[in-house]
Protein backbone atom coordinates (compact mmCIF):
# COMPACT_ATOMS: atom_id res chain seq x y z
CA UNK A 1 0.00 0.00 0.00
CA UNK A 2 2.69 2.55 1.04
CA UNK A 3 4.74 1.82 -2.55
CA UNK A 4 1.15 2.39 -4.13
CA UNK A 5 0.94 5.54 -2.49
CA UNK A 6 3.92 7.16 -3.55
CA UNK A 7 3.88 5.29 -7.28
CA UNK A 8 0.33 7.46 -6.91
CA UNK A 9 2.18 11.18 -5.80
CA UNK A 10 4.75 10.13 -7.99
CA UNK A 11 2.25 10.69 -11.15
CA UNK A 12 0.62 13.34 -9.88
CA UNK A 13 4.08 15.32 -9.72
CA UNK A 14 4.56 14.68 -13.51
CA UNK A 15 4.09 17.70 -16.04
CA UNK A 16 0.90 16.95 -17.45
CA UNK A 17 1.52 16.53 -21.18
CA UNK A 18 -1.44 17.40 -24.04
CA UNK A 19 -0.83 14.03 -26.41
CA UNK A 20 -3.45 12.19 -28.38
CA UNK A 21 -4.69 10.03 -26.06
CA UNK A 22 -5.79 12.44 -24.21
CA UNK A 23 -8.61 13.27 -26.95
CA UNK A 24 -12.15 10.96 -26.50
CA UNK A 25 -12.77 9.67 -29.94
CA UNK A 26 -16.19 10.27 -31.29
CA UNK A 27 -18.58 7.53 -31.86
CA UNK A 28 -20.00 9.61 -34.88
CA UNK A 29 -17.34 10.51 -36.02
CA UNK A 30 -15.58 7.07 -36.43
CA UNK A 31 -18.52 5.84 -38.08
CA UNK A 32 -18.36 8.54 -40.33
CA UNK A 33 -14.82 7.65 -41.41
CA UNK A 34 -15.72 4.02 -41.33
CA UNK A 35 -18.55 4.52 -43.69
CA UNK A 36 -16.60 7.09 -46.35
CA UNK A 37 -16.27 5.62 -49.69
CA UNK A 38 -14.12 5.90 -52.61
CA UNK A 39 -13.53 9.21 -54.42
CA UNK A 40 -15.97 10.74 -51.26
CA UNK A 41 -16.36 13.85 -48.93
CA UNK A 42 -17.99 14.63 -45.97
CA UNK A 43 -18.38 18.02 -44.21
CA UNK A 44 -18.54 19.21 -40.82
CA UNK A 45 -19.91 22.25 -40.20
CA UNK A 46 -18.78 22.33 -36.22
CA UNK A 47 -16.04 22.00 -34.63
CA UNK A 48 -14.92 21.73 -30.80
CA UNK A 49 -12.49 23.88 -29.57
CA UNK A 50 -10.49 23.27 -26.32
CA UNK A 51 -6.83 24.22 -25.19
CA UNK A 52 -4.84 26.63 -22.70
CA UNK A 53 -6.18 30.41 -22.26
CA UNK A 54 -9.05 30.12 -25.03
CA UNK A 55 -10.10 33.32 -24.15
CA UNK A 56 -7.18 35.34 -25.06
CA UNK A 57 -8.30 35.97 -28.23
CA UNK A 58 -12.29 36.53 -29.00
CA UNK A 59 -12.38 34.48 -31.93
CA UNK A 60 -11.17 30.87 -30.62
CA UNK A 61 -14.15 29.55 -28.69
CA UNK A 62 -16.63 30.01 -32.18
CA UNK A 63 -13.74 29.24 -34.76
CA UNK A 64 -10.42 27.94 -33.38
CA UNK A 65 -7.32 29.05 -35.09
CA UNK A 66 -8.64 30.35 -38.04
CA UNK A 67 -6.73 30.03 -41.40
CA UNK A 68 -3.94 32.60 -41.94
CA UNK A 69 -3.00 33.77 -45.33
CA UNK A 70 -0.44 32.60 -46.48
CA UNK A 71 -0.16 29.93 -43.93
CA UNK A 72 -2.42 26.92 -45.67
CA UNK A 73 0.20 23.76 -44.35
CA UNK A 74 -0.96 21.49 -41.34
CA UNK A 75 1.64 18.78 -40.77
CA UNK A 76 0.61 15.87 -39.33
CA UNK A 77 2.41 13.88 -36.14
CA UNK A 78 2.18 10.18 -35.92
CA UNK A 79 3.01 9.77 -32.43
CA UNK A 80 0.34 12.41 -31.50
CA UNK A 81 -2.00 11.81 -33.96
CA UNK A 82 -3.01 14.90 -34.95
CA UNK A 83 -2.08 17.75 -37.43
CA UNK A 84 0.23 20.81 -35.78
CA UNK A 85 -0.53 24.31 -37.12
CA UNK A 86 0.78 27.92 -36.78
CA UNK A 87 1.85 30.50 -38.31
CA UNK A 88 0.77 34.90 -38.75
CA UNK A 89 -1.62 36.35 -41.43
CA UNK A 90 -0.44 39.06 -43.75
CA UNK A 91 -2.35 41.67 -41.75
CA UNK A 92 -4.47 39.65 -39.33
CA UNK A 93 -4.13 38.03 -37.51
CA UNK A 94 -1.23 37.92 -36.19
CA UNK A 95 -0.55 35.10 -33.62
CA UNK A 96 2.49 33.45 -32.21
CA UNK A 97 0.01 30.50 -31.13
CA UNK A 98 0.61 26.65 -31.95
CA UNK A 99 -2.51 24.36 -32.40
CA UNK A 100 -3.52 20.89 -32.92
CA UNK A 101 -6.03 19.31 -34.70
CA UNK A 102 -8.03 15.85 -33.85
CA UNK A 103 -9.73 14.24 -36.46
CA UNK A 104 -11.44 11.46 -34.11
CA UNK A 105 -13.00 13.76 -32.33
CA UNK A 106 -12.85 16.76 -34.23
CA UNK A 107 -10.84 19.09 -31.96
CA UNK A 108 -9.14 21.94 -32.26
CA UNK A 109 -6.40 22.35 -29.49
CA UNK A 110 -4.98 25.48 -28.06
CA UNK A 111 -1.48 24.06 -27.67
CA UNK A 112 0.67 26.77 -26.27
CA UNK A 113 -1.13 30.47 -26.50
CA UNK A 114 -0.01 33.88 -27.54
CA UNK A 115 2.25 35.95 -26.18
CA UNK A 116 -0.29 39.16 -25.76
CA UNK A 117 -2.87 37.88 -27.33
CA UNK A 118 -3.65 39.43 -31.20
CA UNK A 119 -0.49 41.35 -32.39
CA UNK A 120 -2.24 42.68 -35.64
CA UNK A 121 -1.36 46.16 -34.03
CA UNK A 122 2.44 44.73 -33.40
CA UNK A 123 2.98 44.07 -37.24
CA UNK A 124 1.30 47.10 -38.32
CA UNK A 125 3.98 49.44 -35.59
CA UNK A 126 6.43 47.31 -36.96
CA UNK A 127 5.84 48.08 -40.45
CA UNK A 128 5.87 52.13 -39.51
CA UNK A 129 9.59 51.90 -37.70
CA UNK A 130 10.83 50.32 -40.48
CA UNK A 131 9.55 52.28 -43.32
CA UNK A 132 11.00 55.27 -40.96
CA UNK A 133 14.12 54.00 -40.04
CA UNK A 134 14.98 52.73 -43.36
CA UNK A 135 14.43 56.49 -44.95
CA UNK A 136 16.61 57.87 -42.15
CA UNK A 137 19.23 55.48 -42.83
CA UNK A 138 19.44 56.42 -46.45
CA UNK A 139 19.45 60.19 -45.43
CA UNK A 140 15.85 60.48 -47.44
CA UNK A 141 13.13 62.91 -46.22
CA UNK A 142 9.89 61.25 -43.93
CA UNK A 143 7.13 63.71 -44.36
CA UNK A 144 5.30 65.05 -41.20
CA UNK A 145 2.27 62.48 -41.19
CA UNK A 146 4.45 59.12 -41.49
CA UNK A 147 6.59 61.19 -38.29
CA UNK A 148 3.86 61.54 -36.23
CA UNK A 149 2.69 58.38 -36.81
CA UNK A 150 6.03 56.92 -36.18
CA UNK A 151 6.20 58.43 -32.95
CA UNK A 152 2.88 56.64 -31.93
CA UNK A 153 3.99 53.38 -33.02
CA UNK A 154 7.20 53.68 -31.37
CA UNK A 155 6.00 54.20 -28.03
CA UNK A 156 3.65 51.32 -28.36
CA UNK A 157 6.38 49.08 -29.67
CA UNK A 158 8.23 50.14 -26.91
CA UNK A 159 6.03 49.13 -24.34
CA UNK A 160 5.34 45.98 -26.18
CA UNK A 161 8.81 44.85 -25.74
CA UNK A 162 9.32 45.68 -22.05
CA UNK A 163 5.59 43.52 -21.67
CA UNK A 164 6.67 40.54 -23.88
CA UNK A 165 10.09 40.35 -24.72
CA UNK A 166 13.11 38.96 -23.36
CA UNK A 167 16.68 38.12 -24.11
CA UNK A 168 18.25 34.59 -23.36
CA UNK A 169 19.84 31.84 -24.38
CA UNK A 170 21.49 34.45 -27.10
CA UNK A 171 18.59 35.47 -28.54
CA UNK A 172 15.17 37.78 -28.43
CA UNK A 173 11.91 35.62 -27.29
CA UNK A 174 8.87 35.95 -25.96
CA UNK A 175 8.22 35.92 -22.38
CA UNK A 176 7.30 32.02 -22.90
CA UNK A 177 10.21 31.37 -25.52
CA UNK A 178 8.37 31.42 -28.42
CA UNK A 179 9.08 33.82 -31.74
CA UNK A 180 8.06 37.32 -31.78
CA UNK A 181 5.63 38.57 -33.42
CA UNK A 182 6.04 35.85 -36.09
CA UNK A 183 5.55 35.70 -39.95
CA UNK A 184 3.36 33.42 -42.21
CA UNK A 185 4.72 29.77 -42.76
CA UNK A 186 4.30 29.67 -46.58
CA UNK A 187 5.80 26.12 -47.03
CA UNK A 188 8.43 26.15 -44.16
CA UNK A 189 6.89 24.28 -41.48
CA UNK A 190 7.21 20.20 -40.88
CA UNK A 191 7.49 17.59 -37.90
CA UNK A 192 10.46 15.70 -37.25
CA UNK A 193 9.47 12.30 -35.36
CA UNK A 194 12.78 11.95 -34.22
CA UNK A 195 13.44 14.62 -31.84
CA UNK A 196 9.30 15.34 -31.37
CA UNK A 197 9.50 19.19 -32.50
CA UNK A 198 7.68 20.98 -35.15
CA UNK A 199 10.29 23.21 -37.46
CA UNK A 200 9.35 26.36 -38.72
CA UNK A 201 10.89 28.56 -41.36
CA UNK A 202 10.76 31.51 -40.73
CA UNK A 203 9.04 32.12 -37.01
CA UNK A 204 10.05 35.31 -36.41
CA UNK A 205 13.18 37.37 -35.11
CA UNK A 206 12.32 40.95 -33.37
CA UNK A 207 14.68 44.05 -32.84
CA UNK A 208 17.86 43.64 -30.54
CA UNK A 209 18.05 47.58 -31.24
CA UNK A 210 14.14 47.95 -30.28
CA UNK A 211 14.67 45.71 -27.66
CA UNK A 212 17.49 47.81 -25.90
CA UNK A 213 16.13 50.35 -26.09
CA UNK A 214 12.80 49.68 -24.78
CA UNK A 215 14.75 48.40 -21.48
CA UNK A 216 17.38 50.81 -21.38
CA UNK A 217 20.07 48.91 -22.21
CA UNK A 218 23.11 48.72 -24.24
CA UNK A 219 22.86 47.13 -27.67
CA UNK A 220 26.39 46.96 -28.17
CA UNK A 221 26.51 44.92 -24.86
CA UNK A 222 23.33 42.67 -25.79
CA UNK A 223 25.12 42.12 -29.41
CA UNK A 224 28.34 40.93 -27.64
CA UNK A 225 26.03 37.96 -25.97
CA UNK A 226 24.47 37.08 -28.89
CA UNK A 227 24.66 34.01 -29.94
CA UNK A 228 24.61 32.32 -33.44
CA UNK A 229 20.98 31.29 -34.71
CA UNK A 230 19.16 30.04 -37.65
CA UNK A 231 16.31 31.42 -38.59
CA UNK A 232 14.15 28.06 -37.87
CA UNK A 233 12.35 28.06 -34.64
CA UNK A 234 11.43 24.52 -33.31
CA UNK A 235 8.53 23.53 -30.89
CA UNK A 236 8.31 20.44 -28.80
CA UNK A 237 4.18 19.76 -27.94
CA UNK A 238 4.90 17.47 -25.04
CA UNK A 239 6.88 19.84 -22.76
CA UNK A 240 4.65 23.34 -24.34
CA UNK A 241 8.35 24.73 -25.59
CA UNK A 242 9.60 26.93 -28.27
CA UNK A 243 13.45 26.68 -28.80
CA UNK A 244 15.69 28.77 -31.74
CA UNK A 245 17.85 26.32 -33.84
CA UNK A 246 21.54 26.73 -32.48
CA UNK A 247 25.03 27.30 -34.62
CA UNK A 248 28.22 26.16 -34.32
CA UNK A 249 30.54 28.74 -34.13
CA UNK A 250 32.78 28.60 -37.78
CA UNK A 251 30.18 25.82 -39.12
CA UNK A 252 28.51 25.74 -42.91
CA UNK A 253 24.84 27.13 -42.27
CA UNK A 254 22.61 28.43 -44.73
CA UNK A 255 21.04 31.95 -44.87
CA UNK A 256 17.67 30.52 -44.77
CA UNK A 257 16.80 33.84 -46.76
CA UNK A 258 13.45 34.19 -49.20
CA UNK A 259 10.14 34.27 -48.70
CA UNK A 260 8.13 31.28 -49.87
CA UNK A 261 10.83 28.23 -49.61
CA UNK A 262 10.05 25.10 -48.42
CA UNK A 263 10.92 22.40 -45.58
CA UNK A 264 10.07 18.91 -45.55
CA UNK A 265 10.90 15.87 -43.66
CA UNK A 266 12.23 13.11 -45.28
CA UNK A 267 11.35 9.69 -43.65
CA UNK A 268 14.09 7.94 -45.68
CA UNK A 269 17.01 9.69 -44.40
CA UNK A 270 15.95 11.01 -41.04
CA UNK A 271 16.41 14.56 -42.26
CA UNK A 272 14.53 17.54 -43.60
CA UNK A 273 15.02 19.37 -47.07
CA UNK A 274 15.22 22.94 -47.39
CA UNK A 275 14.66 24.55 -50.60
CA UNK A 276 14.90 28.27 -51.78
CA UNK A 277 14.70 29.87 -55.22
CA UNK A 278 12.93 32.96 -55.05
CA UNK A 279 13.24 36.31 -56.95
CA UNK A 280 11.12 38.09 -53.76
CA UNK A 281 14.46 39.40 -51.92
CA UNK A 282 17.17 41.17 -52.84
CA UNK A 283 19.72 40.05 -53.74
CA UNK A 284 18.12 36.22 -54.90
CA UNK A 285 17.76 33.37 -52.89
CA UNK A 286 19.25 29.85 -54.29
CA UNK A 287 19.99 27.60 -51.36
CA UNK A 288 19.44 23.46 -51.15
CA UNK A 289 20.20 21.87 -47.77
CA UNK A 290 19.27 19.14 -45.76
CA UNK A 291 18.41 19.54 -42.05
CA UNK A 292 19.37 16.68 -39.27
CA UNK A 293 17.60 17.78 -36.02
CA UNK A 294 18.77 14.78 -33.53
CA UNK A 295 22.74 16.28 -34.35
CA UNK A 296 22.11 19.93 -34.55
CA UNK A 297 23.72 19.66 -38.57
CA UNK A 298 22.90 21.47 -41.58
CA UNK A 299 24.59 19.72 -44.71
CA UNK A 300 24.47 21.94 -48.71
CA UNK A 301 23.25 19.76 -51.46
CA UNK A 302 24.30 20.32 -55.14
CA UNK A 303 22.13 17.95 -57.51
CA UNK A 304 22.19 16.81 -60.84
CA UNK A 305 26.12 16.03 -59.95
CA UNK A 306 27.32 18.60 -58.20
CA UNK A 307 24.80 21.78 -60.25
CA UNK A 308 23.73 25.16 -58.15
CA UNK A 309 20.23 25.60 -57.28
CA UNK A 310 20.46 28.93 -59.20
CA UNK A 311 21.82 27.66 -62.65
CA UNK A 312 19.03 24.50 -62.35
CA UNK A 313 15.93 26.81 -61.48
CA UNK A 314 16.89 29.00 -64.02
CA UNK A 315 17.21 26.40 -66.83
CA UNK A 316 13.92 25.17 -65.36
CA UNK A 317 14.83 22.30 -64.15
CA UNK A 318 14.20 22.74 -60.37
CA UNK A 319 11.67 24.77 -58.93
CA UNK A 320 11.31 28.43 -58.71
CA UNK A 321 9.38 30.51 -57.29
CA UNK A 322 7.03 30.26 -54.20
CA UNK A 323 6.57 26.46 -53.80
CA UNK A 324 4.73 23.81 -51.96
CA UNK A 325 6.05 20.19 -51.37
CA UNK A 326 5.07 16.69 -50.11
CA UNK A 327 6.75 13.34 -50.39
CA UNK A 328 6.20 10.15 -51.60
CA UNK A 329 7.46 7.22 -49.84
CA UNK A 330 6.93 5.31 -52.27
CA UNK A 331 9.33 6.28 -55.25
CA UNK A 332 11.41 8.46 -52.50
CA UNK A 333 10.64 11.20 -54.52
CA UNK A 334 9.80 14.72 -53.05
CA UNK A 335 7.45 16.77 -55.86
CA UNK A 336 7.12 20.53 -55.48
CA UNK A 337 4.46 22.64 -57.10
CA UNK A 338 4.51 26.54 -57.95
CA UNK A 339 1.51 27.59 -59.58
CA UNK A 340 1.18 25.44 -63.28
CA UNK A 341 4.44 23.75 -62.64
CA UNK A 342 5.38 20.50 -61.28
CA UNK A 343 9.19 18.95 -60.38
CA UNK A 344 10.11 16.32 -58.70
CA UNK A 345 13.19 15.63 -56.84
CA UNK A 346 14.90 12.23 -56.43
CA UNK A 347 16.26 12.06 -52.54
CA UNK A 348 18.35 9.05 -52.99
CA UNK A 349 20.03 10.24 -56.45
CA UNK A 350 19.63 14.09 -55.55
CA UNK A 351 18.42 14.65 -58.99
CA UNK A 352 15.41 17.29 -59.90
CA UNK A 353 13.71 16.64 -62.83
CA UNK A 354 10.79 19.09 -64.62
CA UNK A 355 7.59 16.50 -64.80
CA UNK A 356 4.67 18.99 -65.95
CA UNK A 357 3.28 22.68 -66.47
CA UNK A 358 -0.56 22.36 -66.70
CA UNK A 359 -2.60 25.76 -66.89
CA UNK A 360 -5.77 23.79 -65.31
CA UNK A 361 -3.16 23.98 -61.99
CA UNK A 362 -3.41 26.24 -59.36
CA UNK A 363 -0.86 24.94 -57.08
CA UNK A 364 0.32 28.30 -55.84
CA UNK A 365 0.64 27.93 -51.71
CA UNK A 366 -1.26 31.15 -50.90
CA UNK A 367 -4.75 29.81 -51.73
CA UNK A 368 -3.94 25.82 -52.45
CA UNK A 369 -3.63 22.10 -50.50
CA UNK A 370 -1.05 19.77 -51.82
CA UNK A 371 -0.89 16.45 -50.35
CA UNK A 372 0.70 12.77 -50.53
CA UNK A 373 -1.72 10.11 -49.93
CA UNK A 374 0.39 7.11 -48.62
CA UNK A 375 -1.89 4.38 -48.52
CA UNK A 376 -2.92 4.87 -52.38
CA UNK A 377 0.56 6.76 -53.55
CA UNK A 378 -1.31 9.62 -55.17
CA UNK A 379 -0.36 13.32 -54.84
CA UNK A 380 -3.96 14.75 -54.17
CA UNK A 381 -4.08 19.25 -54.60
CA UNK A 382 -7.32 20.75 -53.76
CA UNK A 383 -7.02 23.87 -55.51
CA UNK A 384 -9.43 26.99 -56.07
CA UNK A 385 -12.27 26.73 -58.67
CA UNK A 386 -13.54 28.43 -61.82
CA UNK A 387 -15.63 31.14 -59.53
CA UNK A 388 -12.77 31.45 -56.79
CA UNK A 389 -11.96 35.70 -57.48
CA UNK A 390 -14.19 37.64 -54.99
CA UNK A 391 -16.83 35.22 -53.97
CA UNK A 392 -16.33 34.69 -50.12
CA UNK A 393 -17.68 30.74 -50.14
CA UNK A 394 -15.82 29.79 -53.72
CA UNK A 395 -15.96 26.38 -54.60
CA UNK A 396 -12.91 24.05 -55.28
CA UNK A 397 -11.83 21.47 -56.95
CA UNK A 398 -10.11 18.05 -56.59
CA UNK A 399 -7.20 17.43 -58.55
CA UNK A 400 -4.85 14.39 -58.48
CA UNK A 401 -1.35 12.99 -60.26
CA UNK A 402 0.49 9.83 -59.92
CA UNK A 403 3.80 10.15 -60.75
CA UNK A 404 4.33 7.13 -62.67
CA UNK A 405 1.74 9.15 -65.11
CA UNK A 406 3.08 12.60 -64.48
CA UNK A 407 -0.30 14.22 -65.26
CA UNK A 408 -2.80 16.03 -63.51
CA UNK A 409 -6.50 15.00 -63.18
CA UNK A 410 -9.63 16.51 -62.23
CA UNK A 411 -11.89 14.56 -60.17
CA UNK A 412 -15.70 14.94 -59.36
CA UNK A 413 -16.31 13.45 -55.96
CA UNK A 414 -19.45 12.00 -54.45
CA UNK A 415 -20.43 14.54 -51.72
CA UNK A 416 -20.08 18.24 -50.97
CA UNK A 417 -17.28 20.05 -52.46
CA UNK A 418 -14.43 21.61 -50.34
CA UNK A 419 -14.77 25.36 -50.70
CA UNK A 420 -13.21 28.67 -49.00
CA UNK A 421 -14.33 30.25 -46.09
CA UNK A 422 -15.36 33.52 -45.07
CA UNK A 423 -11.97 34.65 -44.40
CA UNK A 424 -8.99 32.67 -45.83
CA UNK A 425 -8.39 29.94 -48.11
CA UNK A 426 -8.21 26.46 -46.66
CA UNK A 427 -5.60 24.95 -45.00
CA UNK A 428 -5.17 21.08 -44.61
CA UNK A 429 -3.35 17.69 -44.47
CA UNK A 430 -3.26 14.36 -45.12
CA UNK A 431 -4.20 11.92 -42.19
CA UNK A 432 -2.69 8.47 -42.92
CA UNK A 433 -4.63 7.28 -39.89
CA UNK A 434 -7.93 7.21 -41.11
CA UNK A 435 -7.05 7.85 -44.90
CA UNK A 436 -8.28 11.07 -45.61
CA UNK A 437 -7.50 14.74 -47.04
CA UNK A 438 -8.71 16.87 -44.09
CA UNK A 439 -9.08 20.43 -44.94
CA UNK A 440 -10.25 23.63 -42.60
CA UNK A 441 -11.27 26.69 -43.64
CA UNK A 442 -11.52 28.80 -40.38
CA UNK A 443 -15.50 27.91 -40.10
CA UNK A 444 -15.89 24.05 -40.92
CA UNK A 445 -13.95 20.72 -41.22
CA UNK A 446 -13.93 18.82 -44.94
CA UNK A 447 -12.87 15.40 -45.41
CA UNK A 448 -12.05 13.40 -48.88
CA UNK A 449 -11.26 9.85 -49.43
CA UNK A 450 -9.45 9.15 -52.80
CA UNK A 451 -9.63 4.73 -52.49
CA UNK A 452 -10.04 2.81 -49.49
Amino acid sequence: MKNKTILFILLLSLPKIACSFEYEKDKGIIKVLNNLGDNSSYRFDKIRVSGKKIDTVPFYKSYGPKVRDFSTKMVYSEDRGTALYCGAGHNRPVLNDVWEYHLASNTWYLLHPSDGGLQNNVRNNWRILKAVEKKQSQNQRVDKKLLSKYGQAKQEMMSWYRKYIKFENGYLQTISGGPPYPSHTWDGLTYDPNVKKLLWHPGGEGSLKWYAESNNLSFDELLKKKGITSKVWMYQPASDTWVKQSIKAGSHQPALRGMGATLQYIPDIKKSIFYVAVSNVSPPAYEMWTYDAVNNVWEEIYPNNGQSISALSRNGVSPFGEVQSAYSTRDKKLVVLSGSKTWSYDVLNKEWSFIVDDPKTRGHHVNSVFVYDSVNDIFILIQPGSGYEGNKRSPYIIRTMKLKEKRWVTVTQEGPEPRKGKWWPPAGYYDPEHNVVVTYNSEEIWLYRYKK
